[in-house]
Protein backbone atom coordinates (compact mmCIF):
# COMPACT_ATOMS: atom_id res chain seq x y z
CA UNK A 1 0.00 0.00 0.00
CA UNK A 2 1.26 3.38 -0.94
CA UNK A 3 1.27 6.15 0.80
CA UNK A 4 -0.70 9.19 -0.61
CA UNK A 5 -0.54 13.18 -0.47
CA UNK A 6 -4.06 14.65 0.08
CA UNK A 7 -3.15 17.90 -0.43
CA UNK A 8 -5.43 18.48 -2.79
CA UNK A 9 -8.68 17.34 -0.24
CA UNK A 10 -10.04 19.61 2.04
CA UNK A 11 -7.88 20.35 4.82
CA UNK A 12 -10.71 19.03 7.94
CA UNK A 13 -10.68 15.80 6.03
CA UNK A 14 -6.90 15.03 5.33
CA UNK A 15 -6.73 13.81 8.83
CA UNK A 16 -9.29 11.03 8.09
CA UNK A 17 -8.21 9.98 4.49
CA UNK A 18 -4.96 9.28 5.92
CA UNK A 19 -6.56 7.03 8.76
CA UNK A 20 -8.43 5.19 6.62
CA UNK A 21 -4.62 5.10 4.48
CA UNK A 22 -3.67 3.39 7.60
CA UNK A 23 -6.05 1.19 7.95
CA UNK A 24 -5.63 -0.31 4.62
CA UNK A 25 -1.97 -0.69 5.33
CA UNK A 26 -3.10 -3.17 7.92
CA UNK A 27 -5.26 -4.89 6.09
CA UNK A 28 -8.71 -3.83 7.99
CA UNK A 29 -10.73 -3.54 4.55
CA UNK A 30 -13.92 -3.13 5.96
CA UNK A 31 -12.91 0.00 8.43
CA UNK A 32 -10.97 1.40 5.56
CA UNK A 33 -14.22 1.52 3.27
CA UNK A 34 -15.85 2.81 5.99
CA UNK A 35 -13.28 5.83 6.64
CA UNK A 36 -13.58 6.67 3.15
CA UNK A 37 -17.02 6.61 2.53
CA UNK A 38 -17.27 8.94 5.45
CA UNK A 39 -14.79 11.45 4.04
CA UNK A 40 -17.38 11.67 1.12
CA UNK A 41 -20.53 12.36 2.75
CA UNK A 42 -18.53 14.83 4.99
CA UNK A 43 -17.20 16.11 1.13
CA UNK A 44 -19.33 19.54 1.11
CA UNK A 45 -20.74 20.26 -2.96
CA UNK A 46 -19.10 23.43 -3.09
CA UNK A 47 -15.68 21.84 -2.63
CA UNK A 48 -14.02 20.52 -5.82
CA UNK A 49 -14.13 17.05 -6.45
CA UNK A 50 -11.66 16.31 -8.67
CA UNK A 51 -8.50 13.77 -8.46
CA UNK A 52 -8.90 13.54 -4.47
CA UNK A 53 -12.44 12.60 -4.71
CA UNK A 54 -11.95 10.06 -7.54
CA UNK A 55 -8.53 8.90 -5.91
CA UNK A 56 -10.69 7.94 -2.44
CA UNK A 57 -13.30 6.36 -4.70
CA UNK A 58 -10.71 3.85 -5.83
CA UNK A 59 -9.27 2.93 -2.17
CA UNK A 60 -13.09 1.83 -1.82
CA UNK A 61 -12.89 -0.33 -4.85
CA UNK A 62 -9.73 -1.88 -3.48
CA UNK A 63 -11.16 -2.35 -0.28
CA UNK A 64 -14.50 -4.19 -1.94
CA UNK A 65 -11.46 -5.97 -4.12
CA UNK A 66 -9.84 -7.18 -0.75
CA UNK A 67 -13.34 -8.18 0.84
CA UNK A 68 -14.08 -10.15 -1.94
CA UNK A 69 -17.35 -8.27 -3.15
CA UNK A 70 -15.57 -8.02 -7.00
CA UNK A 71 -19.30 -6.81 -8.10
CA UNK A 72 -19.52 -3.74 -5.87
CA UNK A 73 -15.38 -2.74 -6.66
CA UNK A 74 -17.07 -3.15 -10.49
CA UNK A 75 -19.74 -0.56 -10.10
CA UNK A 76 -17.45 1.70 -7.61
CA UNK A 77 -14.35 1.90 -10.26
CA UNK A 78 -17.21 2.83 -13.13
CA UNK A 79 -17.76 5.77 -10.72
CA UNK A 80 -13.98 6.71 -9.93
CA UNK A 81 -13.46 6.29 -13.65
CA UNK A 82 -16.40 8.67 -15.00
CA UNK A 83 -15.44 11.56 -11.75
CA UNK A 84 -11.67 11.15 -13.55
CA UNK A 85 -13.14 11.51 -17.37
CA UNK A 86 -15.35 14.56 -16.01
CA UNK A 87 -11.96 16.45 -14.74
CA UNK A 88 -9.61 14.40 -17.72
CA UNK A 89 -8.11 13.35 -14.98
CA UNK A 90 -6.02 11.07 -17.24
CA UNK A 91 -3.94 9.23 -14.32
CA UNK A 92 -7.38 8.77 -12.55
CA UNK A 93 -8.50 6.87 -15.98
CA UNK A 94 -5.65 4.79 -15.80
CA UNK A 95 -5.49 3.91 -12.10
CA UNK A 96 -9.11 2.51 -12.31
CA UNK A 97 -8.36 0.55 -15.81
CA UNK A 98 -5.63 -1.20 -13.74
CA UNK A 99 -8.12 -1.94 -11.00
CA UNK A 100 -10.52 -3.79 -13.25
CA UNK A 101 -7.87 -5.64 -14.83
CA UNK A 102 -6.80 -7.04 -11.50
CA UNK A 103 -10.60 -8.17 -10.97
CA UNK A 104 -11.01 -9.91 -14.50
CA UNK A 105 -7.99 -11.58 -13.50
CA UNK A 106 -9.19 -12.58 -10.18
CA UNK A 107 -12.56 -13.56 -12.37
CA UNK A 108 -10.28 -16.19 -14.20
CA UNK A 109 -10.62 -14.00 -17.22
CA UNK A 110 -6.65 -13.24 -17.70
CA UNK A 111 -7.01 -11.95 -21.41
CA UNK A 112 -9.44 -9.09 -20.29
CA UNK A 113 -6.99 -8.52 -17.74
CA UNK A 114 -3.96 -8.14 -19.46
CA UNK A 115 -5.85 -5.40 -22.09
CA UNK A 116 -7.18 -3.67 -19.38
CA UNK A 117 -3.35 -3.93 -18.11
CA UNK A 118 -1.75 -3.16 -20.81
CA UNK A 119 -4.00 0.03 -21.75
CA UNK A 120 -3.82 1.19 -18.43
CA UNK A 121 -0.17 1.51 -18.78
CA UNK A 122 -0.01 3.34 -22.18
CA UNK A 123 -2.33 5.95 -20.16
CA UNK A 124 -0.28 6.37 -17.13
CA UNK A 125 2.93 6.70 -19.57
CA UNK A 126 1.35 9.80 -21.09
CA UNK A 127 0.30 11.07 -18.01
CA UNK A 128 3.29 10.96 -16.48
CA UNK A 129 2.62 9.00 -13.94
CA UNK A 130 6.11 6.51 -13.71
CA UNK A 131 4.84 5.09 -10.17
CA UNK A 132 1.83 3.76 -11.81
CA UNK A 133 3.95 2.31 -14.60
CA UNK A 134 5.79 0.27 -12.32
CA UNK A 135 2.44 -0.74 -10.44
CA UNK A 136 0.99 -2.29 -13.53
CA UNK A 137 4.44 -3.59 -15.09
CA UNK A 138 4.32 -5.85 -11.57
CA UNK A 139 0.16 -6.64 -12.80
CA UNK A 140 1.86 -7.60 -16.38
CA UNK A 141 4.74 -9.68 -14.95
CA UNK A 142 1.82 -11.53 -12.74
CA UNK A 143 -0.25 -12.03 -15.48
CA UNK A 144 2.67 -13.54 -17.69
CA UNK A 145 3.64 -16.20 -14.86
CA UNK A 146 0.09 -17.46 -14.48
CA UNK A 147 0.45 -17.58 -18.56
CA UNK A 148 3.69 -19.97 -18.14
CA UNK A 149 5.63 -17.23 -19.84
CA UNK A 150 8.28 -17.02 -16.91
CA UNK A 151 10.74 -14.93 -19.05
CA UNK A 152 7.96 -12.09 -19.73
CA UNK A 153 7.17 -12.08 -15.71
CA UNK A 154 10.81 -11.96 -14.83
CA UNK A 155 11.69 -8.96 -17.63
CA UNK A 156 8.45 -7.06 -16.16
CA UNK A 157 8.82 -7.55 -12.67
CA UNK A 158 12.60 -6.46 -13.68
CA UNK A 159 11.42 -2.85 -14.86
CA UNK A 160 9.33 -2.34 -11.69
CA UNK A 161 11.95 -3.42 -9.31
CA UNK A 162 14.36 -0.32 -11.00
CA UNK A 163 11.53 1.92 -11.08
CA UNK A 164 10.75 2.03 -7.96
CA UNK A 165 14.07 2.01 -6.67
CA UNK A 166 14.88 5.56 -8.67
CA UNK A 167 11.05 6.09 -7.10
CA UNK A 168 11.99 6.15 -3.60
CA UNK A 169 9.30 3.54 -2.74
CA UNK A 170 10.62 1.30 -0.66
CA UNK A 171 7.57 -0.10 0.68
CA UNK A 172 6.74 -1.18 -2.89
CA UNK A 173 9.55 -3.43 -3.13
CA UNK A 174 8.56 -5.45 -0.86
CA UNK A 175 4.95 -7.13 -2.79
CA UNK A 176 7.21 -6.90 -5.79
CA UNK A 177 10.16 -9.59 -3.94
CA UNK A 178 7.00 -11.24 -2.90
CA UNK A 179 6.32 -11.88 -6.40
CA UNK A 180 9.52 -13.01 -7.36
CA UNK A 181 9.53 -15.49 -4.57
CA UNK A 182 6.65 -16.74 -6.81
CA UNK A 183 8.00 -16.85 -9.77
CA UNK A 184 11.20 -18.70 -8.54
CA UNK A 185 9.24 -21.04 -7.25
CA UNK A 186 7.42 -21.94 -10.12
CA UNK A 187 10.56 -22.13 -11.95
CA UNK A 188 11.68 -24.97 -9.50
CA UNK A 189 14.22 -22.53 -8.15
CA UNK A 190 13.35 -22.82 -4.07
CA UNK A 191 16.63 -21.68 -2.53
CA UNK A 192 16.05 -18.19 -4.61
CA UNK A 193 12.42 -18.18 -3.93
CA UNK A 194 13.06 -18.43 -0.50
CA UNK A 195 15.07 -15.59 -0.62
CA UNK A 196 13.09 -12.97 -1.96
CA UNK A 197 10.49 -14.26 0.84
CA UNK A 198 12.23 -13.12 3.04
CA UNK A 199 13.18 -10.10 1.38
CA UNK A 200 9.38 -9.49 1.19
CA UNK A 201 9.04 -10.54 4.27
CA UNK A 202 11.74 -8.38 6.04
CA UNK A 203 10.06 -5.53 4.25
CA UNK A 204 6.78 -5.67 5.24
CA UNK A 205 7.35 -5.93 9.20
CA UNK A 206 9.83 -2.73 8.55
CA UNK A 207 7.07 -0.73 6.84
CA UNK A 208 3.90 -1.85 9.42
CA UNK A 209 2.31 -3.72 6.23
CA UNK A 210 0.14 -6.88 7.78
CA UNK A 211 -1.13 -7.66 4.70
CA UNK A 212 2.17 -7.79 3.15
CA UNK A 213 3.46 -10.03 5.81
CA UNK A 214 0.19 -12.31 5.92
CA UNK A 215 0.53 -12.48 2.12
CA UNK A 216 4.47 -13.25 2.22
CA UNK A 217 4.24 -15.88 5.29
CA UNK A 218 1.23 -17.60 2.66
CA UNK A 219 3.70 -17.98 0.08
CA UNK A 220 6.58 -19.20 2.21
CA UNK A 221 4.36 -22.12 3.92
CA UNK A 222 3.66 -23.50 0.42
CA UNK A 223 7.48 -23.35 -0.01
CA UNK A 224 8.01 -25.32 2.61
CA UNK A 225 5.46 -27.65 1.58
CA UNK A 226 7.37 -28.04 -1.97
CA UNK A 227 10.43 -29.35 0.06
CA UNK A 228 8.19 -31.26 2.31
CA UNK A 229 9.12 -29.54 5.39
CA UNK A 230 5.43 -30.14 6.79
CA UNK A 231 5.90 -29.08 10.42
CA UNK A 232 7.62 -25.97 9.04
CA UNK A 233 5.00 -25.32 6.42
CA UNK A 234 2.85 -25.61 9.60
CA UNK A 235 3.81 -23.43 12.06
CA UNK A 236 4.12 -20.83 9.53
CA UNK A 237 0.16 -21.74 8.43
CA UNK A 238 -0.60 -21.58 12.27
CA UNK A 239 0.78 -17.80 12.61
CA UNK A 240 -1.15 -16.34 9.56
CA UNK A 241 -4.73 -17.70 11.07
CA UNK A 242 -3.58 -16.38 14.33
CA UNK A 243 -2.96 -12.61 12.90
CA UNK A 244 -5.31 -13.30 10.13
CA UNK A 245 -8.92 -14.67 11.93
CA UNK A 246 -7.85 -12.12 15.15
CA UNK A 247 -10.95 -9.50 15.26
CA UNK A 248 -11.06 -6.59 13.10
CA UNK A 249 -7.74 -8.56 11.73
CA UNK A 250 -7.11 -7.95 8.19
CA UNK A 251 -8.63 -10.97 5.97
CA UNK A 252 -7.43 -11.50 2.53
CA UNK A 253 -6.53 -14.60 0.00
CA UNK A 254 -3.69 -15.39 2.31
CA UNK A 255 -6.09 -17.32 4.90
CA UNK A 256 -7.50 -19.71 2.00
CA UNK A 257 -3.13 -20.36 0.94
CA UNK A 258 -2.89 -20.86 4.92
CA UNK A 259 -5.82 -23.37 5.28
CA UNK A 260 -4.78 -24.54 1.88
CA UNK A 261 -1.31 -26.01 2.84
CA UNK A 262 -2.67 -26.67 5.92
CA UNK A 263 -4.82 -29.32 3.94
CA UNK A 264 -1.91 -30.52 1.87
CA UNK A 265 -0.07 -31.12 5.19
CA UNK A 266 -2.80 -33.05 6.73
CA UNK A 267 -2.87 -35.41 4.09
CA UNK A 268 0.65 -36.07 3.14
CA UNK A 269 1.13 -36.84 7.05
CA UNK A 270 -1.93 -39.04 7.16
CA UNK A 271 -4.17 -36.70 8.86
CA UNK A 272 -7.08 -37.14 6.96
CA UNK A 273 -9.83 -35.65 9.18
CA UNK A 274 -7.24 -32.72 9.35
CA UNK A 275 -6.85 -32.09 5.83
CA UNK A 276 -10.82 -31.97 4.93
CA UNK A 277 -11.47 -29.44 7.57
CA UNK A 278 -8.84 -27.10 6.31
CA UNK A 279 -9.42 -27.96 2.71
CA UNK A 280 -13.39 -27.38 3.40
CA UNK A 281 -12.19 -23.94 5.22
CA UNK A 282 -10.05 -22.69 2.21
CA UNK A 283 -12.26 -23.91 -0.47
CA UNK A 284 -15.18 -21.29 1.40
CA UNK A 285 -12.72 -18.50 1.71
CA UNK A 286 -12.05 -19.31 -2.27
CA UNK A 287 -15.23 -19.21 -3.06
CA UNK A 288 -15.95 -16.32 -1.25
CA UNK A 289 -13.04 -14.22 -2.77
CA UNK A 290 -15.00 -15.35 -6.39
CA UNK A 291 -11.67 -16.57 -7.07
CA UNK A 292 -12.12 -18.91 -10.12
CA UNK A 293 -8.82 -20.52 -10.64
CA UNK A 294 -7.13 -21.11 -6.69
CA UNK A 295 -11.07 -22.39 -6.33
CA UNK A 296 -10.50 -25.10 -8.98
CA UNK A 297 -7.02 -25.86 -7.70
CA UNK A 298 -8.36 -26.35 -3.93
CA UNK A 299 -11.47 -28.59 -5.50
CA UNK A 300 -8.06 -30.86 -7.34
CA UNK A 301 -6.37 -31.00 -3.94
CA UNK A 302 -10.04 -32.22 -2.45
CA UNK A 303 -10.06 -34.42 -5.17
CA UNK A 304 -6.59 -36.13 -4.17
CA UNK A 305 -7.07 -36.65 -0.70
CA UNK A 306 -10.63 -38.34 -1.19
CA UNK A 307 -8.46 -40.80 -3.56
CA UNK A 308 -6.23 -41.41 -0.98
CA UNK A 309 -9.15 -42.22 1.19
CA UNK A 310 -10.79 -44.71 -2.08
CA UNK A 311 -13.71 -42.81 -1.14
CA UNK A 312 -14.68 -42.42 -5.24
CA UNK A 313 -17.81 -40.76 -5.70
CA UNK A 314 -16.27 -37.94 -3.77
CA UNK A 315 -13.16 -37.73 -5.80
CA UNK A 316 -15.08 -37.95 -8.78
CA UNK A 317 -17.02 -35.18 -7.62
CA UNK A 318 -14.67 -33.05 -6.94
CA UNK A 319 -12.65 -33.10 -9.87
CA UNK A 320 -16.07 -32.84 -11.60
CA UNK A 321 -16.19 -28.89 -10.15
CA UNK A 322 -12.63 -28.42 -10.59
CA UNK A 323 -12.60 -29.45 -14.43
CA UNK A 324 -15.59 -27.06 -14.78
CA UNK A 325 -13.75 -23.90 -13.84
CA UNK A 326 -10.80 -24.82 -15.31
CA UNK A 327 -13.00 -25.32 -18.79
CA UNK A 328 -14.61 -22.17 -17.98
CA UNK A 329 -10.89 -20.21 -17.33
CA UNK A 330 -9.88 -22.08 -20.95
CA UNK A 331 -13.07 -20.47 -22.48
CA UNK A 332 -11.75 -16.88 -21.75
CA UNK A 333 -8.17 -16.81 -21.89
CA UNK A 334 -5.21 -18.81 -22.77
CA UNK A 335 -3.65 -19.72 -19.93
CA UNK A 336 -0.92 -21.80 -20.34
CA UNK A 337 -0.93 -23.25 -16.31
CA UNK A 338 -4.44 -23.69 -16.54
CA UNK A 339 -4.23 -25.78 -19.75
CA UNK A 340 -1.60 -28.24 -18.10
CA UNK A 341 -3.56 -28.24 -14.74
CA UNK A 342 -6.80 -28.99 -17.17
CA UNK A 343 -4.68 -32.29 -18.85
CA UNK A 344 -3.75 -33.03 -15.31
CA UNK A 345 -6.84 -33.35 -14.29
CA UNK A 346 -8.23 -35.30 -16.92
CA UNK A 347 -5.42 -37.78 -16.07
CA UNK A 348 -6.56 -37.44 -12.41
CA UNK A 349 -9.84 -38.46 -13.61
CA UNK A 350 -9.11 -41.42 -15.69
CA UNK A 351 -6.24 -42.83 -13.11
CA UNK A 352 -9.23 -42.75 -10.69
CA UNK A 353 -11.93 -44.20 -12.65
CA UNK A 354 -9.35 -47.40 -13.34
CA UNK A 355 -8.89 -47.33 -9.59
CA UNK A 356 -12.40 -47.32 -8.83
CA UNK A 357 -12.64 -50.21 -12.19
CA UNK A 358 -10.49 -52.30 -10.10
CA UNK A 359 -12.25 -52.21 -7.28
CA UNK A 360 -15.43 -53.75 -8.94
CA UNK A 361 -12.83 -56.67 -10.43
CA UNK A 362 -11.64 -57.51 -7.14
CA UNK A 363 -15.18 -58.10 -6.27
CA UNK A 364 -15.62 -60.35 -9.01
CA UNK A 365 -12.81 -62.75 -9.35
CA UNK A 366 -13.70 -63.66 -12.81
CA UNK A 367 -13.82 -60.49 -14.50
CA UNK A 368 -9.72 -59.22 -13.95
CA UNK A 369 -8.93 -56.41 -16.31
CA UNK A 370 -12.85 -56.77 -17.67
CA UNK A 371 -13.06 -52.84 -17.24
CA UNK A 372 -9.97 -51.87 -19.23
CA UNK A 373 -10.72 -54.42 -22.08
CA UNK A 374 -13.89 -53.02 -22.63
CA UNK A 375 -13.56 -49.44 -22.33
CA UNK A 376 -10.54 -50.05 -24.83
CA UNK A 377 -12.94 -52.13 -27.68
CA UNK A 378 -15.79 -49.28 -26.61
CA UNK A 379 -13.59 -46.33 -27.55
CA UNK A 380 -12.25 -47.40 -30.50
CA UNK A 381 -16.02 -48.43 -31.55
CA UNK A 382 -17.14 -45.03 -30.36
CA UNK A 383 -14.94 -43.58 -32.49
CA UNK A 384 -15.58 -45.59 -35.64
CA UNK A 385 -18.89 -45.11 -35.08
CA UNK A 386 -18.52 -41.01 -35.50
CA UNK A 387 -18.76 -40.23 -32.19
CA UNK A 388 -17.63 -36.68 -31.17
CA UNK A 389 -13.83 -36.52 -30.13
CA UNK A 390 -14.38 -33.97 -27.65
CA UNK A 391 -16.25 -36.57 -25.31
CA UNK A 392 -14.38 -39.52 -25.92
CA UNK A 393 -12.37 -39.32 -22.43
CA UNK A 394 -16.02 -38.89 -20.07
CA UNK A 395 -16.72 -42.22 -22.62
CA UNK A 396 -14.52 -44.01 -21.62
CA UNK A 397 -14.87 -43.05 -17.74
CA UNK A 398 -18.72 -44.68 -18.43
CA UNK A 399 -16.89 -47.59 -19.86
CA UNK A 400 -14.94 -48.09 -17.40
CA UNK A 401 -17.76 -47.49 -14.76
CA UNK A 402 -20.03 -49.60 -16.19
CA UNK A 403 -20.73 -52.11 -13.75
CA UNK A 404 -19.65 -50.17 -10.71
CA UNK A 405 -23.28 -51.35 -9.86
CA UNK A 406 -22.03 -54.70 -9.10
CA UNK A 407 -20.57 -53.18 -5.74
CA UNK A 408 -24.10 -54.16 -4.04
CA UNK A 409 -24.15 -57.22 -5.65
CA UNK A 410 -23.25 -60.25 -3.13
CA UNK A 411 -20.20 -61.80 -4.10
CA UNK A 412 -21.45 -65.58 -3.82
CA UNK A 413 -23.68 -64.20 -6.26
CA UNK A 414 -21.17 -62.69 -8.38
CA UNK A 415 -18.57 -65.47 -8.31
CA UNK A 416 -21.19 -68.04 -8.56
CA UNK A 417 -20.02 -71.26 -10.61
CA UNK A 418 -23.65 -72.82 -11.08
CA UNK A 419 -27.18 -71.36 -12.66
CA UNK A 420 -28.57 -68.46 -10.95
CA UNK A 421 -31.93 -68.98 -9.07
CA UNK A 422 -34.41 -66.68 -10.24
CA UNK A 423 -33.75 -64.40 -7.14
CA UNK A 424 -29.98 -64.21 -7.57
CA UNK A 425 -30.59 -62.95 -10.97
CA UNK A 426 -32.77 -60.10 -9.90
CA UNK A 427 -30.04 -59.21 -7.88
CA UNK A 428 -27.74 -59.20 -10.53
CA UNK A 429 -30.21 -57.16 -12.80
CA UNK A 430 -29.96 -54.31 -10.24
CA UNK A 431 -26.37 -53.55 -10.51
CA UNK A 432 -27.21 -51.15 -13.62
CA UNK A 433 -29.69 -48.96 -11.48
CA UNK A 434 -27.27 -49.04 -8.18
CA UNK A 435 -24.14 -48.01 -10.69
CA UNK A 436 -26.38 -44.86 -11.57
CA UNK A 437 -27.19 -44.19 -8.21
CA UNK A 438 -23.88 -44.07 -7.12
CA UNK A 439 -22.98 -41.53 -9.36
CA UNK A 440 -25.91 -39.23 -9.31
CA UNK A 441 -24.21 -36.88 -7.04
CA UNK A 442 -21.42 -36.25 -9.61
CA UNK A 443 -22.27 -34.07 -12.56
CA UNK A 444 -20.08 -35.29 -15.31
CA UNK A 445 -19.00 -32.64 -18.11
CA UNK A 446 -20.66 -35.56 -20.31
CA UNK A 447 -23.45 -37.44 -19.39
CA UNK A 448 -22.17 -41.01 -18.57
CA UNK A 449 -25.30 -42.32 -16.76
CA UNK A 450 -27.09 -43.74 -19.34
CA UNK A 451 -24.22 -45.79 -20.21
CA UNK A 452 -23.92 -47.58 -16.92
CA UNK A 453 -28.24 -48.04 -16.74
CA UNK A 454 -28.92 -48.75 -20.27
CA UNK A 455 -25.81 -51.15 -21.43
CA UNK A 456 -28.03 -54.23 -20.34
CA UNK A 457 -30.64 -52.96 -22.75
CA UNK A 458 -31.52 -55.20 -26.23
CA UNK A 459 -32.67 -53.73 -29.25
CA UNK A 460 -35.51 -55.76 -29.03
CA UNK A 461 -36.96 -54.26 -26.21
CA UNK A 462 -35.87 -57.63 -23.89
CA UNK A 463 -33.73 -55.80 -21.98
CA UNK A 464 -33.09 -54.75 -18.49
CA UNK A 465 -33.47 -52.15 -16.45
CA UNK A 466 -36.30 -49.82 -18.60
CA UNK A 467 -37.22 -52.67 -21.56
CA UNK A 468 -35.99 -49.86 -24.58
CA UNK A 469 -35.95 -50.86 -27.72
CA UNK A 470 -34.28 -50.39 -30.89
CA UNK A 471 -32.93 -46.58 -31.45
CA UNK A 472 -34.83 -45.38 -27.96
CA UNK A 473 -31.92 -47.26 -26.26
CA UNK A 474 -28.70 -44.60 -26.09
CA UNK A 475 -26.20 -44.70 -28.45
CA UNK A 476 -23.52 -44.99 -26.01
CA UNK A 477 -25.57 -47.51 -24.56
CA UNK A 478 -25.61 -49.43 -27.68
CA UNK A 479 -22.10 -49.53 -28.09
CA UNK A 480 -21.16 -50.58 -24.87
CA UNK A 481 -23.10 -53.12 -25.22
CA UNK A 482 -21.47 -54.92 -27.78
CA UNK A 483 -17.92 -54.19 -26.35
CA UNK A 484 -19.13 -55.60 -23.34
CA UNK A 485 -21.08 -58.81 -24.42
CA UNK A 486 -17.86 -59.63 -26.65
CA UNK A 487 -15.11 -58.99 -23.89
CA UNK A 488 -17.75 -61.44 -21.99
CA UNK A 489 -17.71 -63.93 -24.45
CA UNK A 490 -14.08 -64.23 -24.65
CA UNK A 491 -13.23 -64.41 -21.22
CA UNK A 492 -13.17 -67.19 -18.57
CA UNK A 493 -15.99 -67.18 -16.05
CA UNK A 494 -17.12 -68.46 -13.46
CA UNK A 495 -20.15 -70.70 -15.17
CA UNK A 496 -18.24 -71.70 -18.27
CA UNK A 497 -14.78 -71.26 -19.95
CA UNK A 498 -13.68 -68.50 -23.05
CA UNK A 499 -14.80 -69.20 -25.95
CA UNK A 500 -12.49 -68.34 -29.45
CA UNK A 501 -12.72 -65.09 -30.87
CA UNK A 502 -14.56 -66.87 -34.35
CA UNK A 503 -17.14 -68.64 -32.12
CA UNK A 504 -18.04 -65.39 -30.51
CA UNK A 505 -18.04 -62.99 -33.09
CA UNK A 506 -20.75 -66.21 -34.79
CA UNK A 507 -23.09 -65.99 -31.51
CA UNK A 508 -23.17 -62.26 -31.65
CA UNK A 509 -23.89 -62.44 -35.37
CA UNK A 510 -26.37 -64.45 -34.13
CA UNK A 511 -27.95 -61.84 -32.11
CA UNK A 512 -28.24 -58.84 -34.74
CA UNK A 513 -31.89 -56.86 -34.42
CA UNK A 514 -32.19 -59.19 -31.33
CA UNK A 515 -29.81 -58.38 -28.64
CA UNK A 516 -27.47 -55.61 -31.10
CA UNK A 517 -27.96 -52.72 -32.78
CA UNK A 518 -26.90 -54.79 -36.26
CA UNK A 519 -25.70 -51.17 -37.59
CA UNK A 520 -23.39 -50.96 -34.83
CA UNK A 521 -22.62 -54.42 -34.47
CA UNK A 522 -21.41 -54.54 -38.24
CA UNK A 523 -19.01 -51.15 -38.04
CA UNK A 524 -17.80 -53.57 -34.61
CA UNK A 525 -16.94 -56.77 -36.77
CA UNK A 526 -15.63 -55.38 -39.68
CA UNK A 527 -13.56 -52.10 -38.72
CA UNK A 528 -13.48 -51.67 -34.76
CA UNK A 529 -12.54 -55.44 -33.82
CA UNK A 530 -9.90 -56.11 -36.61
CA UNK A 531 -8.12 -52.37 -35.15
CA UNK A 532 -8.52 -53.59 -31.41
CA UNK A 533 -7.21 -57.36 -32.31
CA UNK A 534 -4.25 -55.91 -33.78
CA UNK A 535 -2.63 -53.44 -31.38
CA UNK A 536 -4.16 -56.08 -28.55
CA UNK A 537 -3.16 -59.97 -27.93
CA UNK A 538 -5.05 -62.42 -25.79
CA UNK A 539 -3.57 -63.30 -22.86
CA UNK A 540 -2.77 -66.95 -22.08
CA UNK A 541 -5.29 -67.27 -18.43
CA UNK A 542 -7.96 -66.29 -20.95
CA UNK A 543 -8.19 -70.24 -22.84
CA UNK A 544 -10.37 -70.05 -25.23
CA UNK A 545 -12.79 -72.61 -25.75
CA UNK A 546 -12.93 -74.25 -29.36
CA UNK A 547 -15.30 -73.75 -32.06
CA UNK A 548 -16.31 -77.53 -31.55
CA UNK A 549 -17.30 -77.85 -27.92
CA UNK A 550 -20.02 -74.94 -29.05
CA UNK A 551 -22.44 -78.08 -30.10
CA UNK A 552 -22.05 -79.70 -26.55
CA UNK A 553 -22.75 -76.03 -24.80
CA UNK A 554 -25.57 -76.59 -21.91
CA UNK A 555 -28.90 -75.56 -21.80
CA UNK A 556 -30.09 -72.95 -19.09
CA UNK A 557 -33.28 -71.13 -18.39
CA UNK A 558 -33.17 -67.27 -19.00
CA UNK A 559 -36.27 -65.50 -17.96
CA UNK A 560 -39.08 -67.05 -19.79
CA UNK A 561 -37.03 -68.39 -22.90
CA UNK A 562 -34.35 -71.55 -23.16
CA UNK A 563 -30.70 -70.57 -24.58
CA UNK A 564 -27.61 -71.71 -24.41
CA UNK A 565 -25.12 -70.54 -21.42
CA UNK A 566 -24.08 -67.62 -23.13
CA UNK A 567 -26.97 -65.89 -23.22
CA UNK A 568 -26.27 -65.27 -19.99
CA UNK A 569 -23.55 -62.57 -20.97
CA UNK A 570 -26.24 -61.09 -23.62
CA UNK A 571 -28.08 -60.34 -21.14
CA UNK A 572 -26.62 -59.83 -17.86
CA UNK A 573 -23.31 -59.50 -18.87
CA UNK A 574 -19.99 -59.73 -17.60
Amino acid sequence: MQTTSWLDAPTHLQPLLSEAEGSEARGRWRVAREQYERVLREWSPRTPCGAAVARAVRRIARCFVEEGDLDGAMDTIAVARAIATQYDETGGIAHAINLEGIIERMRGDLGAAEQCFRAARALAWQAGERLLVAMIDQNLGSAANIRGDRVEAKLRYQASLTAYEKLGMSRAIGPLHNNLGMLHRDMGQLAEAERHFREALRNALSHGDVAGRLRTEANRAELYVLRRRFRKAKRICRRVLALGLAPDACHGSWLAHAFQYLGVVGRETGDFVAAERAFRSALAHAERQQDALFTAEILSDIAVLEQRRRRYPETLAALTRAHELFTGLTAHADLADVERQLEALERQFVDIVRRWGESIETADSYTQGHCQRVADLACQLAVDAGIEPAVLLWFRMGALLHDVGKLVVPLEVLNKAGALTPAEMNLMREHPVAGELLLSDTEFPWDIRPMIRNHHERWDGTGYPDRLRGEDIPLPARILCIADVYDALTSTRSYREAYAPDVAIAIMRAGAGQSFDPTLLDVFLERSLPTWRGVHTVPAARQPRSSASIRAMPVRQVGSTFAPAETRALTIGA
